[in-house]
């Protein structure tokens, strides 16, 4: 039994093909968990075990380098049940673009696992999978996802889970002369938005925080040194305090805004804010919305993308500006 619980665990030991260890790392760790075993009954079972599962041996230099093999199929221990191949699934097919390429590489063993149980679960030979039935749809206009090169967010995701900081060339929106500085980045979390990857950081010994488009670095190396992290961080305070979010003013609006009954029917389910009230008018073709929101960029691209079918009426300096902001664009289709 003991044999049997080692082997389970030196298997947890190696990681996936391109990254490698070796029998005396894995000896120690184990060292670590209590097995007192010597290096060459590591090197020996590592022998063994190759011949069951998909293990490789990098022998080319010493000390000898072991992986899994990069498409090798993974074994779980309990085994994948229905619920967790549908995640899988669903996380490849809808997901996937918001993860750099050698990131979801690592995780196609799991995902063939995942369809290979779906496979199985099947009430009869080709009927459909789940995930056919399954469908994400956006509401915003399906942007292509900026290309990242992979080995750039390997190291970037390697610095963040292990606290490290790194170097790195990073084309910033601001640069006039479109050439690349080297930053020294201390990685602090990662935010999605759309299609693209936001390293959030502070730079060099600086305590300001720093949103970083990741596909706009072109190299990153990682530095053996812990990253500067501020002490009171939190990634959600930062975001709810709107730093993701072009800010026209610190201060929150009431907005009063008259709308198209169709186009305000979503709101009754998903509103605005919390403290949302809707109001119908007439024979209840109008509505009026009236609600506490952040004074950003994204309110007007919101509100200018129902054209005719929205009228603001409150604050007066809102309604003022997206009046002159709908003459210009209308002067563009005169004649």
């Amino acid at each position: 039994m003991e044999t049997t619980l080692r082997h389970w665990h030196m298997l947890q030991l190696i990681p996936r093909y391109p990254r490698k260890t070796d029998a005396a790392t894995i000896t120690r760790k184990l060292g670590d968990k209590g097995f007192a075993i010597s290096k060459r009954t590591i090197e020996r079972d590592l022998l063994n075990l190759s011949t069951v599962f998909p293990l490789h041996c990098d022998d080319r230099s010493l000390p000898y380098g072991w992986a899994w093999s990069q498409d090798g199929e993974p074994f779980d221990v309990p085994c994948m049940d229905a619920e967790t191949a549908l995640s899988f699934t669903v996380l490849d097919r809808f997901s996937s673009h918001l993860l750099p390429g050698n990131v979801t590489r690592r995780i196609r063993p799991h995902v063939a696992r995942a369809q290979a149980v779906l496979r199985e679960m099947a009430p009869r030979p080709g009927s459909r999978l789940w995930p056919d039935r399954v469908r994400v749809l956006s509401r915003s206009f399906g942007l292509l996802a900026p290309e990242t090169r992979p080995e750039v967010a390997d190291t970037i995701y390697r610095c963040l889970l292990e606290q490290r900081c790194f170097t790195g060339l990073y084309h910033s929106r601001s640069g006039g002369d479109g050439r690349a500085r080297e930053y020294e980045v201390h990685p602090l979390a990662l935010v999605f938005r759309d299609e693209v990857a936001y390293v959030v950081a502070t730079l060099w010994d600086y305590t300001d925080i720093r949103q970083l488009a990741m596909h706009r670095f072109t190299d990153a190396q990682s530095l053996d040194r812990r990253r500067n992290e501020p002490e009171d961080f939190d990634l959600d305070r930062y975001i709810d305090e709107g730093h993701f979010h072009i800010r026209e003013s610190d201060e929150d609006v009431r907005l009063h805004a008259r709308f198209r009954a169709d186009a305000a029917f979503h709101l009754a389910e998903t509103p605005l804010s919390r403290d949302q009230e809707l109001s119908t008018h007439g024979s209840g073709d109008v509505v009026d919305v009236r609600a506490t929101v952040r004074n950003t960029a994204q309110l007007r691209w919101w509100l200018l993308g129902f054209g005719d079918a929205v009228e603001v009426l409150r604050p007066s300096s809102l309604r003022q500006e997206l009046a002159d902001i709908l003459r210009r664009a209308s002067a563009h289709y005169v004649n």
